[in-house]
């Protein structure tokens, strides 16, 4: 998938898809409500980055999808199955992008190059007082 030692990447997309799952994060319960939409939607706007957790290729993507009433619906892509036509286009950027797990986030997080892992958050009650 990766080209050369290229490790990170910019993408953007159009066309449409037959079936998307799209998600919401919900901050209060860290976990993502979903919508699944199994009919012919126009993809408006789908972006992301590709990066790297450990030596798995991590996907984050983004979409506005539109039905036949042209009313648009945003959210998280979980899945996809591709309509007429997805049109990709893939930004190689300099070094690695990384996702690592952290304690207490619901979903990896990103870590630019050179940026150290964040630590885990200070339980409460803990080393204090």
């Amino acid at each position: 998938m990766f080209v050369g030692s290229t490790r990170a990447f910019r993408t953007m997309r159009l066309g449409s898809v037959d079936v998307v799952t799209l998600g919401f994060l919900d901050p209060v319960e860290k976990a993502y409500l979903k919508r699944r939409f199994a009919e012919r939607m126009e993809v408006a706007s789908l972006s992301g980055s590709l990066s790297m957790d450990g030596e798995r290729v991590h996907v984050h993507l983004h979409a506005v999808v539109s039905p036949r009433e042209f009313v648009a619906y945003a959210g998280h892509v979980h899945d996809a199955k591709v309509g007429a036509v997805l049109e990709v286009f893939l930004t190689a950027l300099p070094g690695r992008l990384e996702r690592v797990s952290v304690e207490g986030q619901p979903f990896p997080t990103m870590l630019l190059p050179g940026e150290p892992k964040p630590k885990p958050p200070k339980k409460e009650g803990a080393g204090g007082r």
